[in-house]
């Protein structure tokens, strides 16, 4: 009996499990935060400019917003922004960082202005409040201070801020990566690549050549041409090297995304193909409207049924048994009463017969 019960407790517990399991595997996965996005809440973003440690004041810090977020982290770009064929596809640091170089190079070029602005204080703290959800670009001007060019390396920043502990942070903290260079400069004339790069397309499709330009702080002052007959590539030299140099593509071609990231002296521009938009599926054609049903034949009057038949004569063999029976005149109904009749008194006389036989003997 209990060896019954304790097979049935294991039962019920096992089963008790397995639906936990169920429920556990069967809920919607979610992204790696905790929870959605409130995209009706604002915050703020503060930026810490430092060097080893201790704050670079003076830093004339530019923030834009360039992308929108959905509650489950979905980017898009601004419109502003969506022309430059940039993508948000991103899945590592270098990915974004080579986003924001492309951003901030077009911001340069086209001279986009800036949502706010704000300068770094005593501790290298620029606090934007306000902000609603979305992506922002972080740009500065090079400063100088104690002998050394600080020029600080675009951003973009999310706000809110995923923490280590999975939550949003809306009022986000981040400190921006720099360069400094001791002044004077090394050198004073320099020299900047451009080399472009064709990533996940057919050579048979792209175009024959593309456009690049050469900005001085910002200002468009060289433009070339590459192609295949200069192997894609081109360098301009002697350069003053008091001046920020950036290259960009004039245009992203159609069907192509397009990102420029710096390697040293080199700016790298890569162009992928866009996935193909799949078909869209064909319209179901309407059904056929159905028949309408024939009305259904009227049926046929059976007609009036034939007047029964007179019943014949009854016959047969007790017919015939009575044709052998000798006509006497007598009716034949009373033939078989009187043969009863008789046979009655022929056992009466022969009991009575009998009887005085034994009143004899006696």
């Amino acid at each position: 009996m209990r060896g019954r019960r304790f097979r049935g407790l294991t039962s019920v517990v096992l089963g008790v499990l397995l639906a936990l399991v169920a429920v556990v595997f069967a809920a919607p996965r979610v992204a790696r935060a905790c929870g959605l996005v409130d995209t009706s809440r604002v915050g703020s973003l503060t930026v810490v400019y430092r060097d080893g440690g201790a704050g670079v004041s003076g830093v004339e810090v530019e923030l834009r917003h360039v992308a929108s977020v959905s509650q489950t982290v979905r980017l898009t770009l601004d419109e502003d922004y969506a022309v430059y064929g940039v993508s948000l596809d991103i899945d590592d640091a270098d990915g974004w960082r080579a986003a924001a170089q492309t951003l901030a190079g077009y911001v340069e070029r086209d001279e986009l202005a800036a949502d706010a602005a704000s300068v770094t204080d005593a501790d290298g703290r620029a606090t934007f409040s306000g902000l609603e959800p979305g992506l922002y670009l972080v740009t500065s001007a090079p400063v100088v201070q104690g002998g050394t060019r600080y020029e600080q390396e675009p951003a973009l920043v999310m706000v809110p801020q995923l923490q280590a502990d999975d939550t949003w942070e809306y009022d986000a903290v981040v400190e921006l990566k720099h360069e400094d260079t001791p002044l004077p400069p090394p050198v004073t004339h320099e020299s900047v690549s451009v080399v472009k790069l064709w990533l996940s397309d057919d050579a048979a499709a792209r175009p024959a050549s593309v456009t690049v330009q050469l900005l001085r702080d910002g200002v468009v002052v060289d433009t070339q041409v590459l192609s295949s007959a200069n192997g894609w590539a081109h360098t301009w030299t002697d350069l003053d090297s008091s001046y920020a140099w950036t290259v960009v593509e004039a245009s992203v071609p159609e069907g192509y995304t397009g990102t420029v990231h710096r390697e040293g002296d080199t700016f790298i521009i890569e162009n992928e193909a866009e996935p193909e938009e799949p078909d869209e599926p064909d319209e179901p054609e309407d059904p056929d409207e159905p028949d309408e049903p024939d009305e259904p034949d009227e049926p046929e009057d059976p007609g009036r049924p034939n007047d029964p038949s007179e019943p014949e004569e009854p016959g047969g063999p007790v017919d015939e048994a009575w044709e052998a029976v000798p006509n006497t005149g007598m009716a034949r109904s009373l033939v078989v009463p009187l043969a009863g009749v008789g046979v009655l008194l022929y056992v009466l006389g022969w009991w009575l017969g009998r009887r005085a036989e034994r009143d004899g003997r006696s």
